[in-house]
C-alpha cells in the first residue's frame, strides 16, 4: 500500500511540475489525449487540476498578452 501512495504523490509532482511550463490551448489538448490513451487511475484529479491550470493560463494569456509584450518592451 505504501509503495503505491508513494508513486501517486511521485505522479502528482510530475503531472504539476511538467504542466506549469504549458499555456496554451494546443498544449492542454496535447496533455488530455496524452492521458486518454495512458490512462492513470486514481490520479483523474491531479491531471484535471493540470489542466485547469494550463487553460487558464492560456486565457490570461489571450487577454493580457499583447499588453505584457508592449510593457515588457518598453
Amino acid at each position: 500500500m505504501f509503495i503505491l501512495f508513494k508513486k501517486l504523490i511521485l505522479f502528482f509532482f510530475l503531472v504539476q511540475s511538467v504542466s506549469e511550463c504549458f499555456a496554451s490551448l494546443e498544449k492542454a489538448k496535447e496533455v488530455e489525449n496524452f492521458f486518454e490513451q495512458n490512462p492513470f487511475p486514481g490520479c483523474e484529479p491531479c491531471i484535471q487540476r493540470a489542466l485547469e491550470a494550463i487553460n487558464n493560463k492560456a486565457a490570461w494569456l489571450e487577454r493580457d498578452g499583447k499588453a505584457i509584450k508592449e510593457f515588457l518592451s518598453a
